[in-house]
C-alpha cells in the first residue's frame, strides 16, 4: 500500500477557507439579531429570519470546528435554500416596494384625520393644489423607483455574499469528505484516496 499524499487545506486568496468560514459563520451568529433592531415594525417573518439565520451559522461553526461531514452537509442545504428564497425575494420585493411608496399605500393605512384635510384644501387655491399634485405624482414616483432600486440592490448584494459562503462550504465540505475517506482507507488497510480525485 502507498502512503496517501498529505491533504492541503483550501485557500482563497491568503486566507484559508475554514477562517472564511469560520468568520462567516461568527458575524452570522452575531448578525442575525440585528434584523430585530434594524425593522422598525417586527413581524414573525423578522423572528423566523433571525431563528433561521442563528440556525444555519451554529451549523457551519459547529460543522467547521468539529470538520463535520454531516453538517457540513446539512449548511449547503440551508444555503440553497437561502438562495431560492433570494432569488423570488428578488423578483418580488423590489416591485411590491416601490408600489407601496409611489401609491402612497402608507397613508391608507394611516389616514390624516378629515378636519386636517379639508383644513388643507381650503387654505390653497386650486392652481396651488394642482400643482402641489403633480409635483407629489413626480417625487412618489422617483421615490418608489429609488426605493425599488434599493431594495433589490440589498437582495443582490445578500445573495453575492451567499454564493460565495455555499461556494466556501462546499469547498471544505469536499476536503471534510476526502479526509473521512483517507482516514477510512488507512484504517482498513485499503487503496489510497489522492487529494486530485476530490478538489
Amino acid at each position: 500500500m502507498r502512503n496517501p499524499l498529505p491533504l492541503k487545506p483550501p485557500r482563497v486568496g491568503c486566507f484559508s477557507v475554514r477562517t472564511a468560514l469560520l468568520a462567516f459563520a461568527l458575524i452570522g451568529i452575531v448578525g442575525s439579531p440585528c434584523l430585530l433592531v434594524y425593522c422598525s415594525d417586527t413581524l414573525p417573518t423578522t423572528y423566523a429570519g433571525c431563528a433561521f439565520g442563528w440556525l444555519l451559522h451554529f451549523i457551519l461553526l459547529f460543522g467547521v470546528l468539529k470538520n463535520n461531514e454531516i453538517a457540513m452537509n446539512l449548511t449547503i442545504s440551508l444555503l440553497i435554500i437561502v438562495l431560492i428564497l433570494d432569488f423570488f425575494l428578488f423578483l418580488i420585493v423590489p416591485i411590491v416596494t416601490g408600489s407601496l411608496v409611489s401609491s402612497d399605500y402608507v397613508k391608507f393605512m394611516y389616514p390624516e384625520p378629515p378636519y386636517k384635510i379639508m383644513k388643507n384644501c381650503i387654505e390653497k387655491s386650486r392652481e396651488q393644489v394642482s400643482e402641489m399634485l403633480r409635483t407629489k405624482a413626480e417625487t412618489k414616483f422617483w421615490n418608489g423607483l429609488k426605493m425599488a432600486a434599493d431594495s433589490g440592490t440589498k437582495i443582490a448584494l445578500h445573495f453575492a455574499v451567499v454564493v460565495m459562503e455555499y461556494t466556501l462550504s462546499k469547498r471544505y465540505w469536499k476536503y471534510v469528505s476526502l479526509m473521512r475517506a483517507q482516514e477510512h482507507a488507512m484504517e482498513m488497510d485499503g487503496i489510497s484516496i489522492y487529494e486530485e480525485h476530490y478538489l
